[in-house]
């Protein structure tokens, strides 16, 4: 529901009349609607985290290759849940999400560019991480999967050195 309607549109009582329970059944559990988010949300940040502690510890040939490789991993490992983090501002914007997404993406963006500091480096970047996740908001879970290895390609044909560009005089 909450990727359907998005966060600030579902209520808890649209949540309990969903699965036919009493609303005072899912407040036991879930005491407040943010508790959601903690639930669901709180996982997924911490292994998007878990990934660049991992893989982007530094600048090396393999890299871009490995932090690409376990993000994309973590965004199947759940799909509907980013897809969530993906679409919903609410989501994006709550205090205890907010600046570790952007740190997180910081952190992608760094390996991926091995330290680049231009605007450059940080399009790449950015672009990278959009050959990510484009395909997960916009595939089947069935195809994503299966078609793994040419997204992660497609991100790293994205980060490739490209020779310096001609100029005319």
């Amino acid at each position: 529901m909450f990727l359907e309607r998005g966060y600030n549109a579902t209520t808890i009582g649209d949540i309990a009349a969903e699965i036919g329970v009493s609303k005072a059944a899912v407040s036991y559990h879930f005491r407040t609607k943010s508790a959601f988010l903690d639930e669901l949300v709180e996982p997924f940040v911490q292994r998007l985290e878990q990934v660049v502690d991992e893989h982007a510890g530094g600048p090396s040939p393999n890299a871009a290759r490995a932090v690409l490789g376990a993000y994309l991993d973590a965004l199947l490992e759940d799909v509907e849940v980013a897809r969530w983090v993906d679409t919903d501002i609410a989501v994006q914007l709550d205090p205890r999400f907010a600046e570790r997404l952007r740190r997180v993406t910081d952190q992608v963006v760094d390996a991926v560019t091995a330290g680049g500091r231009t605007e450059a480096d940080r399009i790449t970047g950015l672009a990278a991480l959009g050959a990510l996740w484009r395909p997960v908001r916009q595939l089947e879970v069935h195809n994503l999967t299966h078609s793994r290895a040419s997204v992660l390609e497609t991100a790293m044909t994205i980060c490739a050195p490209r020779a310096p560009e001609a100029t005319t005089t």
